[in-house]
């Protein structure tokens, strides 16, 4: 049985009943996912105690920082490319797009490996000084290689409208973890034991993910004729725009390393400190915005390769109206309970991070209207977009932190706040270009542009 995007929809699909249901699950999904893998960290922290457990926090960020910089992203590229494909009803097409992706992502997969596994005394001596021994880090590459097809079954279950599936991987992939965390404790309580439950862990979510990707895609897409497209045709434009996902990913993560190694280079440990605990708002709104963005990102995708310009400003005018309609409330409520949350979740120690986490309720509610920001640009194909305005959002917002860290935690957390004032009015202008791209290209017939991809 196969299936594609009709041009001719009824209604939108915001205005579904299906649509919020299938978002209701994911965002359920994703917040189990993300309940399980902090029990996971919280049983290892526990069992092993502050010096043992920093040196696994060690060793997989060292192996994920390197995976994030040298991995492609392609679960972008592959919705938006296949969504164009499903449009056309070009189904030969659409397989060699997910064959080559597997191979682009299996290859490259490889390729971190080696480096990592070859290297691994010297990333160990430069990065972190010596404190984690290469074997550590070799075993932590392994989960980082583990997820490596991700990004292509992952794709596979957004394409088919199954984003709530994607979700729930996710959380059965974090529940797999806090399984083999205890029963590495169980055989022996030391760094390599939970660092290789880890690695077991991830592997065993990937497969899982690969079949249930695998069995959606046959019961959806298979029985069709082959056709004469050449897998090696998509590499070009698979590479192009995983290499913008994966910067843009990378210059969000270094967002985040950034402004607290700057803020605590400047104020002292003591202040980063209380602003961490401080970012409680934001990464609430972070987590909570995560199955509505996994949600909505495939129906943009549709609606670019239908050349709906119209719908996407609705779409995006609507999740601005939802954000605010549901963050200043919630904000408002947060103000009052902040002092007792975080003394209760950090101890009364942490009461100077009350004042810079009230500050950054501001951020949390732009997170929560900005989060088509993260899907947009790369539905409508152009993650450069999203890469060059993260680019600039980073610059400034460490300028800011460093221009006001002098003020502690406060001043970092009001850097924070402005910067992301001002990176929503830049997103406001992408999005008229980006409208307004689609508009004078509507008169292009879909099914030619996508039959003419690669």
């Amino acid at each position: 049985m196969s299936e594609s995007f009709s041009p001719g929809v009824d209604q939108p699909f915001w205005l579904s009943r299906d649509w919020w249901y299938r978002a209701g699950h994911t965002t359920v999904a994703v917040w189990v996912g993300t309940g399980f893998a902090f029990l996971a960290t919280l049983v290892a922290a526990r069992s092993l105690g502050p010096t043992r457990y920093g040196s696994v926090v060690l060793a997989l960020s060292l192996a994920g920082l390197i995976a994030t910089l040298l991995d492609l992203t392609l679960e972008e590229a592959v919705v938006f490319h296949g969504s164009r494909l499903l449009a056309a009803e070009d189904l030969s097409a659409f397989r060699a797009l997910l064959r080559a992706a597997l191979a682009i992502d299996c290859l490259n997969g490889v390729l971190v490996l080696a480096a990592v596994v070859s290297f691994a005394g010297v990333i160990s001596a430069l990065l972190s000084g010596g404190i984690i021994s290469p074997a550590l880090l070799r075993v932590a590459a392994l989960a980082a290689f583990a997820t490596t097809l991700d990004g292509t079954t992952g794709a596979v279950l957004l394409l088919a409208r199954r984003p709530e599936l994607r979700a729930w991987m996710g959380a059965w992939a974090a529940l797999v973890r806090v399984a083999a965390v205890l029963i590495a404790f169980r055989l022996g309580s030391d760094p390599m034991a939970v660092v290789s439950a880890f690695a077991v862990a991830a592997a065993i979510g990937a497969v899982s993910q690969g079949v249930v990707a695998w069995r959606v895609a046959h019961r959806r897409w298979a029985g069709q004729e082959e056709g004469a497209r050449s897998v090696r045709a998509w590499a070009r434009p698979l590479v192009g725009f995983g290499i913008h996902s994966a910067l843009a990913t990378s210059v969000l993560a270094g967002r985040g390393a950034l402004v607290p190694v700057v803020f605590g280079r400047v104020a002292g440990v003591q202040a980063l400190g209380l602003f961490s605990a401080g970012m409680l708002p934001v990464s609430a709104a972070s987590v909570a915005t995560g199955g509505l963005r996994m949600s909505l990102f495939p129906e943009q995708a549709r609606m670019s390769a239908q050349g709906d310009w119209s719908g996407l400003r609705r779409s995006v005018r609507g999740h601005v109206r939802i954000g605010f309609a549901f963050g200043i409330p919630a904000a408002a409520i947060g103000y009052v309970l902040l002092p007792w949350l975080i003394s209760t979740l950090y101890t009364p120690a942490f009461s100077g991070s009350v004042a810079p986490a009230r500050i950054l309720l501001i951020v949390a509610v732009l997170y929560l209207a900005l989060g088509w920001t993260k899907t947009l640009p790369a539905a409508t194909g152009r993650p450069g977009l999203r890469t060059a305005v993260a680019g600039v959002d980073l610059g400034v917002s460490v300028l800011l932190v460093w221009a006001l860290a002098s003020y502690g935690a406060v001043g970092a957390a009001t850097a924070v706040s402005v910067s992301t004032a001002l990176l929503a009015v830049a997103w406001w202008f992408v999005l008229h270009s980006i409208l307004n791209r689609m508009k004078q290209q509507q008169t292009v017939p879909p099914k030619t542009d996508a039959k003419s991809a690669p």
